[in-house]
């Protein structure tokens, strides 16, 4: 067979490229409908992260000093064994309903189909303090499953739905005020409102100290957390009713500042603060207390 005449490869040349135009131009139109969440990525997640990470490792200079001392502070371990914990079970849940309930939309007739998709869909316009007061409605001791159970007489005693680990994967429950920097243990039951500035954890959970750390990092004055600690030991060690306690503070320290914040938080508590620490509380024994944390 004779090799192609050039003019021949001349003509069909324009064609390959206008077949071709038709594809890039979708490329590109496909390109440009995901740059705008490529971006959204980007500075919502990746610059944050890449910005965590590396304030993590640069401390005047390269550094794992940060890493050491969370793997090797068992409160940092206790609470990172409780939030991976939390993610498996989360996540496990999650497969074992989410499964069969797309492999019925899969498997649905269109119509029906449709009417999945818009129940699935719902669920994410609701606000999520909608969803946590809907299951508190739900789990409560006199909530909508215990009162079917017992009135079924499948249980006696309300079951324990909300405060624990399940009522964690559930939902959190909004019941409670809780002040600024204070930290509360992993699967605390919380009955009262939380004061700022202090460390709580139990069942029930209880105050045990100031949280000295979280509040160093953000920048309180050594004076001002010092204050914060007498406040603490006046408040929940010295053995005093509550009000009592306020009026000692009052008496003995300078009532400004974190003070007096901590002093119009329990003034404006409906529900009571919650209260010391049980002594029997494992956190003891592996958090300082406040006055062993260096201020």
């Amino acid at each position: 067979m004779p090799p192609p005449s050039e003019a021949f490869l001349a003509a069909a040349a324009p064609r390959r490229r206008r077949s071709t135009t038709p594809a890039r131009r979708r490329a590109l139109g496909y390109a440009l409908l995901i740059l705008p969440v490529l971006l959204a990525t980007l500075v919502l997640f990746v610059y944050p992260i890449g910005q965590i990470l590396t304030t993590s490792v640069v401390d005047r200079g390269l550094t794992l000093a940060n890493y050491r001392r969370a793997l090797g502070d068992p409160i940092y371990l206790r609470v990172l064994w409780i939030t991976v914990k939390i993610s498996l079970l989360t996540t496990l849940v999650c497969l074992l309903l989410g499964y069969p309930m797309a492999y019925l939309m899969a498997e649905a007739p269109p119509r029906l189909r449709g009417t999945l998709v818009a129940v699935v869909a719902i669920s994410f316009f609701m606000s999520l303090l909608v969803k946590n007061y809907a299951w508190t409605v739900l789990l409560q001791e006199t909530g909508v499953v215990n009162t079917l159970l017992r009135r079924a007489h499948i249980v006696e005693r309300p079951l324990p739905l909300m405060y624990n680990l399940f009522g964690v994967l559930v939902g959190m429950v909004p019941f409670t005020r809780i002040g600024a920097y204070a930290y509360i243990g992993g699967c605390s039951k919380i009955v009262a409102d939380i004061p700022p500035f202090v460390l709580v954890d139990g069942n029930p959970a209880g105050a045990y100290a100031i949280n000295v750390i979280g509040l160093r990092r953000a920048g309180m004055k050594p004076a001002d957390r010092r204050l914060l600690q007498d406040a603490f030991r006046l408040l929940y060690r010295s053995g005093l009713a509550t009000p009592r306690a306020v009026e000692r503070i009052r008496q003995e320290l300078p009532v400004t500042g974190p003070v007096a914040e901590l002093l119009e938080f329990i003034a404006g508590s409906r529900r009571g603060i919650c209260g010391p620490a049980q002594s029997g509380s494992t956190v003891g024994d592996v958090v300082p207390s406040a006055e062993g944390e260096p201020v």
